[in-house]
């Protein structure tokens, strides 16, 4: 019970969730990060290889940030670059340049900036190039044109003997999610790729985009598709479509199916994850409300995991990743499960309940990207036997909710000559088919209303005497902001500092970055990302203690932050606003309780704890403290520098 409160308290205290830990990350992963100390230009947005949803059928454009850092402000310039759809140079979209008036931002007394800027960029594949005032440059690879996310079971996932449509070009443009799933507590592990395999399935983790190349030889469509499956083929017709009009179309694709699940599954982890929330996505994550029941964000039994709560991975990808690249549809291939509950008799089973169901699922994801489009499949084909309920339910979807559009009429059609041997999953003919159906069908699902994509919250700082800086982000506020330190490796995979719900000063000792969760109860990365580190005067005023001795404010630190083998004490300052027990307890990252205070009745003002480091030194990387008094409950992480 120990360990399950220490992980829920991870993030129901933290503002939004927690980031996965800091470690060493690859080379790979270096392009669109932070790094510390910098040497050269970063892009913190775009992510390399991301797609951003444009905003019409045919051309059409998005609006773009660029967001990042450069070593010397003096001179810097940046150029976007058009390719083709293998990454070839074709024309520059626009010529090497000055930054646009207003973007850059100096840092400290430094030679160092961080820069802003947003502009519309017509639909088509680039590299944006950043250079600064020496001959340092950083590029990236982004897009304009369709983003897709895959939700239903087997068929849409990727399963049985096939794993592609032999012959499909490789094409640059065509690009997938890369964010692998696995264990959640599994972090120090990365794919064949050397991206790290965080997981997004289940909280506490959470990430941004890694995104890259959809091919035979890097198959994945995170979080749950592990197979290019027919979208290889299906992104390279889209990509190819509007060549006579000399526009290559990039594609990109998240993959939220989970084979095996029922429409059952779907609407019982929507209660589930709602239950989590008090019915409300805007709210933080509820303890009480969920202590005696199985709780689908923690680790368990993954055997178990994805056909009970396949709603998980969907509802974490939309209100984050749909939310910053934009969503054309979701396309939803499911429906075989309820020809086998039918099939079997299952007890308590109605298929007049698919509709209700699927319509919740719809509406669910639509509470917080409204509108969002569908693009559903007729499909109940399982080992060889069809059933009519089945479709006739997917039918009344059709017609009576709105944005919703046929991917495919046709799967059931899809007979053994188009299946594996099980007769069930699709074969090469059977991926080839429904690859050309879907494309045959793009009008009307391009007809309807794409979700846009929302500019990152721009990040602004602000020297101070103590502790450095000032962040705030963009005049608009947001429900949430939590935000996070760069500390050896690129800022956006860190462990986080002081949260402020607000603009308040925090420490921010070798940069910042972050992310906020908006008023629909939608995630957004910070940008840009900014390093302090190794960077003359950039770095202001951060070393004095704060002020705590006269405080009433209930807001706590730690004191070396950072800390090391060489300092005696780690020391939590913390104030009351009146007379109150407290208790603080210090966690390693597993959950082991380290350390343990309980005093009754502190007077109000300013106090302080402190702990020998000596009892931190098998912590690993990192300590987790809680603070709880009987007005305020708070959670923190202190890293552990070896």
């Amino acid at each position: 019970m120990e360990n399950f409160v220490t992980y829920f308290l991870l993030f129901v205290c933290l503002c939004i969730t927690t980031v996965s830990y800091g470690q060493s990350v690859p080379a790979y992963q270096q392009p669109g990060g932070v790094y510390d100390p910098p040497s050269k230009p970063t892009i913190s947005w775009p992510r390399t290889h991301s797609v951003f949803q444009r905003n019409a059928s045919t051309g059409g454009s998005a609006t773009v940030t660029f967001a990042g850092q450069v070593i010397n402000r003096t001179g810097a310039q940046y150029r976007i670059e058009k390719l083709d759809r293998f990454g070839g140079y074709v024309s520059d979209e626009v010529t090497l340049q000055s930054l646009p008036t207003g973007s850059m931002t100096q840092l400290g007394t430094s030679t160092s900036g961080y820069y802003y800027f947003s502009r519309s960029v017509p639909t088509g594949w680039y590299r944006f190039t950043i250079k600064d005032g020496t001959t340092e440059i950083r590029q990236i690879k982004f897009g304009v044109g369709e983003v897709f996310f895959i939700a239903g079971q087997s068929n849409a996932q990727g399963a049985g003997g096939t794993l592609n449509i032999p012959g499909t070009p490789d094409l640059d443009c065509v690009v997938s999610s890369k964010n692998i799933s696995m264990e959640v507590n599994q972090l120090a592990s990365y794919d064949s790729k050397g991206r790290p395999r965080y997981t997004f399935n289940g909280y506490p983790n959470i990430l941004p985009p890694t995104m890259g190349v959809l091919t035979s030889s890097d198959p994945n469509i995170a979080p749950n598709g592990t197979r290019p499956w027919f979208f290889q083929s299906f992104g390279a017709q889209i990509a190819t479509s509007e060549l006579g009009a000399g526009r290559t179309v990039p594609v990109a694709f998240f993959n939220t199916a989970m084979g095996g699940s029922s429409i059952a599954n779907w609407k019982t982890s929507i209660d589930k994850v709602r239950a989590m929330f008090l019915g409300n996505y805007t709210y933080d994550m509820a303890y009480l409300a969920t202590q005696f029941q199985h709780n689908p964000w923690l680790p368990h039994d993954y055997d178990n995991f994805d056909t009970r709560y396949p709603y998980i991975p969907l509802k974490n990808y939309l209100s984050s990743f749909a939310h910053m690249f934009g969503a054309r549809a979701v396309l939803w291939h499911q429906g075989e499960a309820e020809t086998h509950s039918i099939n079997i008799s299952l007890p308590g089973y109605s298929v007049t309940d698919y509709r209700v169901k699927l319509k919740a699922l719809i509406d669910d994801t639509r509470s917080y990207l409204p509108g969002l489009p569908w693009a559903i499949c007729k499909v109940s084909y399982l080992t060889g036997g069809t059933n009519s309920s089945v479709i006739a339910e997917q039918q009344n979807v059709y017609s009576t909710y709105s944005n919703i559009s046929w991917a495919s009429e046709n799967s059931d059609t899809y007979v053994a000559s188009h299946r594996d041997p099980d007769n069930t999953h699709f074969n090469v003919s059977g991926l080839t088919a429904i690859s050309n159906e879907i494309y045959a069908n793009r009008s009307s699902i391009f007809a309807k209303t794409p979700i846009l994509p929302i500019n990152p919250a721009r990040i602004y700082l602000a020297s101070t005497m103590w502790p450095g800086y000032q962040s705030a982000t963009t005049a608009a506020p947001h429900l949430r902001y939590e935000w996070h330190n760069s500390i050896h490796v690129p800022s956006f995979y860190q462990i986080g500092v002081d949260p402020p719900y607000d603009s308040t000063v925090f420490e921010a000792n070798y940069g910042v970055s972050g992310f906020v969760k908006t008023f629909s109860g939608n995630l957004l990365m910070m940008a840009p990302g900014v390093s302090f580190w190794g960077l003359s005067g950039a770095r202001i005023g951060i070393e004095p203690l704060p002020e705590m001795a006269e405080s009433k404010s209930e807001k706590s630190y730690a004191f070396p932050n950072p800390t090391n083998p060489s300092e005696e004490v780690l020391t939590i300052y913390f104030g009351l606003k009146e007379t109150s027990n407290i208790s603080l307890k210090v966690y390693d990252r597993q959950g082991r309780l380290l350390e343990q205070v309980s005093k009754e009745k502190m007077p109000a003002g300013g106090h302080e704890i402190k702990f020998p480091v000596s009892s931190l030194k098998n912590a690993g990387e990192m300590v987790i403290y809680h603070l709880l008094t009987e007005e305020h409950n708070e959670t923190k992480k202190v890293l552990l520098v070896k």
